[in-house]
């Protein structure tokens, strides 16, 4: 029996050692699948607080209030700007071959009747426009600056030639002029032809003509226009070269020399009152969308007397480019201005001058919008910036109060 326990034991040993050697190799991958996960949770670069070790304060709590209204604000901002774009301005030469000019003008005279306000135009190349008339109107205005029912219309020389050879057998009226070849069927037509061998208070004069008598009482439409104003809204169309246009007293004709000028007495020049207001100005077909008119509602009044105005202004080309690539080509310009009042030691004739260059130079204003990765890029740089500014300045005012406590509760001790 004792050998054949030696057996017994022998064997019992030798399948205990078989058993644990086959246990230890099955704990081999379990050991090194655990070192590589313990190895990669090394690499957390934001380790974990037990909550039972996390402190929770009102001073915290405050910071973080201000941190989300802060960052709220913000993303707001950011993505507004995102949707809404950014103005972009590039320079380059202005090659365009546009040979016209559109000017549109809106300008009130306070006590100027539409009959004095006259257009003429002139430039360097000189080609001059007396009397503006095409796509100009005028309307009379009352003291108060509202609008008068009266229209006042003018009509070209052409217009009545070519009026009057459509009418042969119209009756071509008197002009109560000497000399005058022109037609007078109207009281405007008697009034201008008058104006032209620079007669003084020609309304006066032409209220005993026939036509005069025949439209209605003119010597009440005198007194009337007397104490009245005029806006004149429209457009004109200038060659695209330097000159001016501007509004003056007088007859206007261009002599043998080419020189433009006004004729008139120093007693006309005394009445003619140029206090006025600039309603709007713009250059070419259309207004740059978004930008206002430098002159738009500017008002320059003229108490002391005759004076003249000068405004000098700098047009720029400018092409306005949305986002989907659609092109808007008009002006931009900017202006200096100048007053002189006319006086008795010297002489100037009252009006206002609009003097006009063109810049060489074509500014084209885009409208883009930035990458959506740069978007989102800006959006990460403003969250992350406040929230660690806001986490340094709660750990700062933390560590301050924790320390001026212990401080406090030392100095009690």
């Amino acid at each position: 029996r004792v050998h054949g326990g030696k057996v017994l034991c022998n064997v019992m040993v030798s399948e205990g050692l078989h058993k644990r050697h086959k246990e230890r190799e099955e704990d081999v991958p379990t050991q090194s699948s655990g070192s590589i996960i313990e190895t990669f949770k090394k690499l957390d670069v934001y380790p974990k607080t037990e909550e039972d070790f996390v402190e929770k304060t009102n001073v915290g709590a405050t910071v973080s209030i201000i941190t989300v209204l802060l960052m709220v604000a913000l993303l707001v901002y950011e993505v507004g700007w995102f949707l809404s774009g950014e103005v972009v301005d590039k320079l380059s030469v202005d090659l365009s071959s546009h040979k016209q000019l559109t000017i549109n003008l809106d300008i009130s005279f306070h006590n100027l009747p539409c009959s004095e306000a006259n257009i003429d135009v002139m430039d360097v190349m000189g080609d001059p426009m007396l009397r503006v008339q095409s796509h100009v109107y005028k309307t009379s205005l009352a003291q108060d600056g509202t609008e008068l029912d009266v229209k006042f219309e003018s009509i070209s020389e052409k217009e009545r030639e070519r009026a009057l050879l459509k009418s042969k057998d119209k009756k071509c009226g008197d002009c109560h002029v000497p000399d005058s070849d022109r037609c007078c069927n109207t009281c405007n037509d008697v009034i201008e032809a008058m104006k032209e061998r620079g007669w003084e208070n020609v309304e006066e004069l032409a209220a005993s003509s026939e036509q005069c008598v025949r439209e209605g009482n003119l010597r009440e439409r005198i007194n009337n226009s007397a104490n009245q104003g005029c806006r004149v809204h429209g457009y004109i169309e200038v060659n695209k070269v330097a000159g001016n246009f501007h509004f003056a007293p007088g007859k206007t004709f261009v002599d043998q020399h080419g020189h433009h000028i006004h004729e008139f007495r120093p007693e006309q020049a005394a009445r003619f009152n140029v206090s006025h207001t600039i309603n709007a100005l713009w250059f070419g077909e259309i207004a740059v969308p978004g930008m206002e008119s430098t002159l738009s509602e500017t008002t320059r009044i003229s108490a002391a007397g005759p004076a003249v105005f000068q405004y000098f202004i700098k047009v720029v080309p400018t092409t306005f480019q949305d986002r989907s690539g659609k092109e808007v080509h008009s002006y931009q310009y900017a202006v200096t201005e100048h007053k002189k009042l006319s006086g008795q030691q010297s002489f100037v004739m009252p009006g206002i001058f609009f003097m006009y260059d063109l810049s060489p130079i074509r500014v084209t204003v885009t409208l883009e919008r930035m990458a959506l990765l740069t978007f989102i890029t800006r959006l990460c740089a403003v969250i992350g910036g406040i929230f660690t500014v806001s986490g340094f300045l709660d750990s700062l005012v933390y560590n301050a109060t924790k320390r001026w406590g212990s401080a406090a509760r030392t100095s009690l001790d």
